[in-house]
């Protein structure tokens, strides 16, 4: 297959992409962290071409707690993204919006699910009261 109609998604521009959006997410520590984040990419469809171009990625992503050096976070996380032919005109075009799709996709998939796995299911521990001084 000619090359030019791939187009490769690496570790780099993985890293680069998943480092953005959790910095844009207010999710990335300017120092040293609470958690540390592996993500590592386990399958992306290369396609070949096609009016809507479809693919789909999988991610590992293994979140550890630093300080109990404890996994709180271990899912594979899969996302699929269509550029159609509307999008691009040229099938590279396409196929590189779809690559870039599925992988943001993906990114905002594992966000929401490590935010959504924090959230407390039983009753809250303290609750705050306003109006009254402590003891009245």
């Amino acid at each position: 297959t000619n090359p030019l109609w791939r187009s490769e998604v690496g570790n780099p521009e993985f890293k680069d992409a998943l480092s953005k959006s959790l910095d844009a997410n207010g999710l990335l520590a300017n120092g040293p962290g609470r958690y540390s984040v592996a993500a590592t990419l386990t399958h992306l469809d290369k396609p070949l071409i096609a009016l809507d171009l479809s693919i789909t990625s999988e991610v590992r992503y293994v979140v550890t707690e630093i300080a109990a050096n404890r996994v709180v976070f271990d899912r594979n996380i899969s996302a699929e993204y269509t550029a159609k032919f509307s999008d691009a005109f040229i099938a590279v075009e396409r196929n590189r919006l779809a690559n870039e799709g599925s992988i943001k996709t993906n990114i905002a998939n594992f966000m929401q699910q490590f935010v959504q796995s924090f959230k407390p299911t039983a009753r809250p521990l303290a609750t705050l009261e306003s109006g009254r001084a402590p003891g009245s």
